[in-house]
């Protein structure tokens, strides 16, 4: 079944959005392009960037497999905690936050596109707290039981006001009937991805035996936890929306 598109000015303002948000992201891309090549030229990375280039590349495949197992192991706990936190944040988000809805029907205001803004503007902040001495840890012990408070936002998102059919009744009942308690959990949700995944991958390195690879290895396991919390969102989905999650209309 084809979703059919309000006619006239609608269609219009959704051609301006669109644009609008393709071209912040594009220029946030050259902001980002240009960070980079600002950072290339400071004394630091010309200092560190000889010795990078020095370090052999001829290793044997089976010795660098090797390597980089006993790196994974010697921060087993810790690939454990970034894997675990990205697969509860994309079991969220977006698939359930994105359906929960403003609980004034007749609203025009942009609610689902600033869930998203605040949500990275809470992951931005926890990664600027990170940087914060006192508020950064090392212990892996204690940041896995940090991370594991992430759980939390779960049953919080399930019981916010989401809408998928009005044909299907809910399974959850909607708890949390304000707005703006909603863009709070938001916010908070953000904060805490942002804060534990940095302490997570600043706490590696410290710990891994081999600390040029404990970096690859545990982004090797954040895309893995994001991929698996992609596929965790689908059982999320169907407990939320009481449905086939992969019919939603």
């Amino acid at each position: 079944m084809r979703r059919s598109f309000p006619p006239g000015p609608e269609i219009h303002t959704l051609e301006l959005r669109a644009f609008a948000y393709f071209l912040f992201t594009s220029i946030l891309c050259l902001a980002v392009l240009a960070s980079f090549l600002f950072l290339q030229r400071l004394p630091f990375y010309q200092h560190f960037l000889p010795k990078t280039d020095e370090t052999p590349s001829h290793t044997p495949f089976s010795a660098n497999l090797r390597l980089v197992r006993a790196t994974g192991q010697s921060i087993l706990l810790l690939v454990v905690t970034i894997m675990l936190l990205f697969c509860i944040t994309f079991s969220v988000f977006p698939s359930l936050t994105a359906a929960v809805k403003s609980m004034n029907p007749a609203s025009t205001f942009p609610f689902t596109a600033l869930h998203f803004v605040l949500f990275n503007v809470g992951d931005w902040t926890g990664r600027w707290i990170s940087m914060v001495p006192w508020l950064r840890f090392s212990n892996d012990r204690i940041i896995f039981s940090g991370t594991l408070s992430h759980v939390i936002f779960i049953p919080l998102f399930l019981l916010c006001n989401t809408s998928y059919s009005v044909s299907i009744p809910p399974l959850i009942p909607t708890v949390i009937g304000s707005d703006a308690a909603f863009f709070v959990i938001v916010t908070l949700f953000g904060i805490s991805n942002g804060y534990w995944g940095s302490i997570t991958m600043m706490a590696g390195p410290q710990k891994a035996i081999d600390k040029e690879r404990a970096g690859t290895v545990l982004s090797f396991f954040l895309v893995l936890g994001m991929a698996a919390g992609s596929l965790v969102s689908f059982a999320i989905t169907a407990l939320s929306c009481n449905c086939n999650p992969f019919q939603i209309r």
